[in-house]
């Protein structure tokens, strides 16, 4: 399933940015 990467994806964009805070 492609939703499931996007979501992988986008969680680890997310995890990286409250990272940087």
């Amino acid at each position: 399933m492609r939703s499931l990467l996007l979501c992988a994806v986008a969680l680890a964009a997310l995890s990286c940015v409250a990272a940087s805070e």
